[in-house]
């Protein structure tokens, strides 16, 4: 059983976010967010979490290109180009996303 959070009231500040957050994957997520949901600037974002442009763009890049599987810790595809051994478990143990379950 996970502890449970004290209720904090929802902000936007990025200094009071940063100790809520459990996961690494969070973090990321809570970077690229506005950017992408919102279109605002990448450079101000970077500015704003404290993380290099190059970096807040990378991860843009990886969560688009990867939907889902994006914000796992980073592994280069094979020579095949295939998926990490982990993103295609996930992927094949959900039932809608097997290619047989599409033909239904």
């Amino acid at each position: 059983m996970s502890a449970k959070r004290q209720p904090v009231e929802p902000t936007d500040d990025w200094d009071t976010l940063v100790p809520l957050f459990w996961w690494p994957e969070q973090e990321e997520y809570e970077q690229i967010r506005q950017p992408v949901l919102f279109g605002t600037s990448v450079a101000e974002r970077a500015e704003e979490v404290g993380v290099s442009e190059s970096t807040l763009r990378r991860s843009i890049g990886a969560s688009e290109s990867m939907a889902w599987t994006g914000f796992t810790p980073r592994r280069r595809p094979n020579a095949k180009g295939c998926l990490p051994s982990s993103g295609v478990s996930l992927w094949t143990s959900r039932p809608s996303t097997r290619p047989s379950a599409w033909a239904r």
